[in-house]
């Protein structure tokens, strides 16, 4: 009967997978208003709130992206560039008042009801990373770093990289890719330390026109196709032949791609293969994507902002591996009521924990992403109101995943 069973647990996994490589993204407009120009938008890792700037105000959502309100305070009626989360506040890019070419940055911590300045002017972009690491780019004061929401900054001074010559950059847990001109070329450097120290690195025909990346992987647009590097730049490969690609995004095995010629391709094993992914779109130019747990956003030029939807886009991918060694255990196991997950990591690193029925849905989610130290971790599990039957137990560690089988009985 043991063996019965695990026969099944992985024919149920094959049968997801498979499923899963045959599905592609299905869009849908949001109503979000005053989409002619929709600038930017950001999710919270539990996706209840969401915010998406356009040309004329802010707008807040509560329910993953599917209806809008403006958002209030200073930004009910002006405009804002782009958004993003840290650890405990939300930070906007804005004009600063009196001015119209002058950005200024823009925090709150109580999702929106009200703004203050974080005295940063002239920055060109913010990015985070689960630590509250913001890195603000610019030409004018090159690039610095926060850990606690904005409050104070930090100069990341370095001789290989001065201010007035960033012109890109990109920032995961493990790493801050730069773009600079130094007047004549290209360079492009990466660090690994919080932006303490810098080591340049060569990419694919000298030069990128869009990027993404998620943990040590970086995925780059050139004029000859896409390239991808699973070791920080120290080796790349190319991955597709697409030329005229604007816009990149990735969020774990997921990476989409926007090209002038109007077309989306989705891929759901770090760009290894792609899937046209238009359907439900209108036929015009994709502007910029945003991906979250559950959800993916893309805004099309002068059509607004659309929501996708897949089955299982946060279910067991086909790089997920199941294994019953000791790097994650349940006991009991079978359960009724209340059992207990433990792993091992090895390192600090990303983690979410989510019970997963035999069609690919998310049944429960024991732990939401969070950031956890090395070392062993204990996590309680209730599935007293989960229906009887073999579940997965996925473990996420940075960019790959841990599964374990779990029986529920009643």
């Amino acid at each position: 009967m043991k063996h019965i069973g695990t026969l099944f647990f992985a024919l149920a996994l094959l049968i997801l997978h498979t499923a899963l490589e045959a599905q592609t993204l299905v869009w849908t407009k949001t109503d979000l208003p005053n989409t002619d120009q929709v600038y930017g938008w950001h999710c919270a890792p539990n996706g209840l709130i969401a915010f998406a700037c356009s040309g004329k105000a802010l707008y807040q959502s509560s329910d993953s992206g599917k209806s809008w309100l403006p958002s209030g305070g200073m930004f009910a009626t002006r405009p804002a560039y782009f958004v993003i989360r840290s650890n405990h506040a939300w930070m906007v890019g804005s004009d600063v008042p009196g001015t119209t070419d002058v950005m200024g940055l823009y925090r709150s911590l109580d999702n929106g009801v009200t703004w203050d300045s974080c005295g940063w002017i002239g920055t060109s972009g913010v990015q985070s990373n689960s630590k509250g690491l913001f890195v603000g780019g610019g030409w004018v004061d090159g690039i610095s770093r926060s850990t606690d929401d904005g409050f104070h900054w930090t100069a990341c001074k370095s001789p290989a990289i001065s201010p007035g010559q960033i012109m890109d950059m990109v920032v995961t847990d493990s790493m801050i890719v730069a773009k600079t001109f130094d007047g004549t070329s290209m360079q492009y450097w990466i660090s690994t330390n919080l932006a303490s120290s810098w080591k340049q690195i060569q990419v694919p025909q000298g030069n990128w026109d869009a990027r993404c990346a998620w943990g040590s992987t970086i995925i780059i647009a050139t004029n000859t196709g896409l390239f991808r590097t699973l070791d920080q730049g120290e080796s790349w490969k190319q991955i597709s032949a697409d030329s005229g690609v604007t816009k990149l995004a990735m969020r774990r095995d997921i990476v989409l791609m926007a090209m002038r010629d109007k077309q989306v391709k989705v891929s759901f094993d770090r760009g290894a293969s792609w899937t046209p992914a238009n359907s439900g779109l209108a036929d015009t130019v994709a502007d910029d994507f945003a991906i979250d747990d559950g959800q993916v956003f893309v805004s099309l030029h002068g059509e607004g902002l659309y929501r996708g939807g897949i089955d299982g886009l946060s279910a067991v991918h086909s790089s997920d591996r199941t294994t019953e060694s000791a790097m994650i255990q349940i006991t009991p196991n079978p359960v009724s009521t209340h059992a207990t997950v433990s792993y091992s990591l090895a390192a600090d690193a990303d983690v979410q924990v989510d019970l997963i029925d035999a069609l690919g849905r998310v049944v429960a989610t024991v732990l939401p992403q969070t950031y956890q130290s090395a070392g062993m971790h204990y996590l309680p599990i209730e599935v007293a109101q989960i229906p009887a039957g073999i579940l997965a137990c996925r473990v996420r560690i940075g960019t790959s995943s841990v599964v374990g089988k779990l029986v529920v009985t009643h």
